[in-house]
């Protein structure tokens, strides 16, 4: 597909995909090269898609709490990889990474 693509102009059977992807934890640039559409494209859908159903299991840059970061750590101290906290949370695996290590969330 070329130019601006809408979520509209997408069969419903890509969009379905697409959301299972990012429940998959697959961030939306790759989804939205592998299926020919604009980044901005696959993120309407996940608008579109938590508006419709909120417990797909996916956020929209939720901000962390420090509950969040507490859990995360306790995640990683309890054996879980840092790959599949960051999907749990909706995260970047650096992001994790860095929650973790102390590079974010200091003072906790």
């Amino acid at each position: 597909m070329h130019g601006t693509v809408y979520p509209k102009q997408i069969d419903i059977a890509i969009q379905e995909k697409i959301i299972e992807l990012l429940k998959g934890g697959m961030v939306e640039i790759k989804i939205a090269s592998l299926f020919g559409v604009s980044k901005s494209a696959v993120h309407k859908i996940k608008v579109n898609a938590i508006k419709q159903n909120a417990d797909i299991g996916l956020n929209i840059g939720k901000r962390m709490q420090i509950e969040d970061a507490i859990r995360i750590r306790e995640l990683y101290a309890s054996g879980i990889k840092t790959v599949d906290i960051a999907k749990r949370f909706g995260l970047h695996r650096n992001h994790v990474g860095k929650i973790i290590s102390g590079q974010l969330w200091k003072k906790i």
